[in-house]
């Protein structure tokens, strides 16, 4: 829903971000149907430098379509007063300033008191939307392989994978569970995560996806070629899209951090990796990952002691009206 101060409720969350650092970004949880939500959420920015800016979006996310923009507010580092600010910032909307007001927290030495909820790197999926065919049999809509099916890509940044997904059925669910897996193509060929997918899964606009365990996400290097492989037998309940799609079709479908497909893959033997390729974007879309931006390594060889990035401990307190 649209926010205004006398409309309906939202459902609100807040992204903090280092202006020109894209890595650095971090995002609260939704608040359900709240005008005014209180996140009392902390989190955590790496490569803060002296004479940066904290911008501070907040969303109202809506299903199905492009989140608006409730407003945003920006932080110089003038205003962090012996490394600290705890206070409230006007949120700016297509140039009105004074309707709502953002409470935050910031921190310098990287620490903050208290229990709260946790903020993140801000989490997208793979892609936007599936592909699928009326017919049935090699090119379009299969059931009829045993082995390792996928493609495989090339994240354009350092990534983390939160979660993994399968492409739903006509019914809208799966009827089957089966695995997918993650492979890294170097400096070995070997699976680096595995789940089973199926109709107990979290669905989530074309998807079926399980959430890996918070803390162990496997992290994807920029420039690698990684392989995402569902296991599949010859009759299984799910068809799967074996279509291989013009790269004009994928724009705007695939996320601009991870838009380089290499081609399909797949092998007979389910478990193994897979070593047979095919080329072009084929059976984009039959898989899918939930992804967030890793945060940076933190190398401090080539800095001085002064010019070194910070740690900073932001918390989102809440959203509230002008005084």
């Amino acid at each position: 829903a649209d926010w205004t101060l006398s409309g309906a409720t939202s459902d609100p969350y807040c992204i903090c971000e280092i202006l020109g650092k894209a890595a650095s970004t971090i995002q609260t949880p939704t608040i359900k149907k709240s005008l005014y939500p209180e996140w009392n959420c902390d989190g955590f920015i790496e490569e803060y430098a002296h004479g940066d800016t904290l911008l501070f979006s907040v969303y109202d996310e809506d299903w199905g379509k492009k989140d608006d923009c409730i407003g945003t507010a920006e932080l110089k580092s003038d205003q962090l007063q012996g490394g600290k600010f705890e206070g409230t910032l006007p949120l700016v909307d297509k140039g009105r300033v004074g309707e709502a007001y953002l409470r935050v927290k910031v921190n310098t030495d990287g620490t903050l008191r208290g229990d709260s909820a946790t903020a993140t790197s801000r989490e997208f999926a793979l892609f936007s939307k599936t592909w699928t065919s009326s017919e049935t049999g090699p090119g379009h809509m299969r059931n009829d392989v045993t082995g390792e099916v996928g493609f495989s890509f090339t994240p354009g940044t350092d990534l983390l994978v939160t979660a993994m997904g399968r492409q739903l059925g006509p019914q809208g669910c799966l009827q089957e569970e089966v695995n997918v897996t993650l492979w890294e193509t170097e400096p070995q060929k070997t699976a680096i995560a595995k789940v089973k997918v199926g109709p107990t899964a979290r669905i989530e606009r074309d998807y079926a996806y399980e959430v890996l365990e918070h803390n162990k996400e496997p992290r994807l290097d920029k420039d690698k070629i990684y392989l995402l492989t569902q296991s599949c037998h010859n009759g299984m309940a799910d068809n799967w899209y074996d279509g291989t799609i013009e790269q004009a079709g994928l724009k705007g479908c695939m996320h601009k951090e991870c838009n380089q497909i290499q081609g399909g893959v797949q092998g007979d033997e389910v478990g193994k990796f897979p070593d047979q390729k095919t080329p072009g974007a084929h059976r984009v879309g039959m898989l899918s990952l939930k992804l967030r931006t890793a945060p940076p390594p933190m190398n401090f060889d080539n800095f001085g002691v002064r010019e070194r990035p910070e740690r900073l401990a932001i918390r989102f307190v809440c959203m509230s009206p002008s005084p």
